[in-house]
């Protein structure tokens, strides 16, 4: 393969460009880089983000009790890649299936 043609492919030899799948790739990396649970991320919203102070506010848990889940620089990464937004949903979809083929599912 080109060299010219592997860096198309990527974006600075580290991140696969946008499109299919871009989406899930970030959905499965914050959860890694956060340890959010999977509803959690599909109902996060942009208010809910507070990238200055480095954290993320959630209001229910499974415990049932607010928490603030801390927001490391890879993390923040993510969500810089998915671009600032005042409101609405982070993942623009909290149906699962909008993100993996139903018999692809990873968790």
């Amino acid at each position: 393969m080109a060299e010219a043609e592997r860096r198309q492919q990527t974006d600075e030899g580290k991140r696969p460009v946008r499109g299919p799948g871009a989406d899930l790739i970030d959905l499965v990396e914050l959860a890694l880089f956060t340890g959010m649970h999977r509803d959690e991320l599909l109902e996060l919203n942009w208010e809910r983000v507070d990238r200055a102070r480095g954290v993320v506010l959630l209001e229910v848990t499974k415990s049932g009790r607010r928490r603030e889940v801390p927001l490391n620089s890879r993390a923040d990464t993510v969500l810089a890649r998915r671009g600032s937004h005042a409101h609405g949903l982070v993942f623009g979809s909290r149906n699962w299936k909008a993100y993996v083929m139903p018999s692809r599912a990873p968790w």
